[in-house]
């Protein structure tokens, strides 16, 4: 599955900014090729920088459909 940034919306969802500036930074420290999508490299790195242990096998890319990361 990849994840990608959506527009702002504004007002379509309860939350306040502060949560919103959390998520969007969150975003940014993931998305770590800055194409505007997590896939599971950029996960996978951003783990491998936070100094999460990874247990090889365990993530795997799956491709469903086309341009489709899963």
């Amino acid at each position: 599955m990849t994840v990608e940034a959506s527009e702002h919306e504004s007002g379509s969802h309860s939350g306040s900014s502060a949560d919103e500036r959390r998520v969007e930074e969150l975003f940014r420290q993931l998305d770590v090729n800055r194409d505007g999508r997590i896939d599971i490299h950029d996960l996978s790195e951003a783990l491998r920088r936070l100094k999460v242990p990874q247990l090889p096998g365990h993530a795997q890319v799956c491709s469903f459909y086309p341009g489709t990361l899963i």
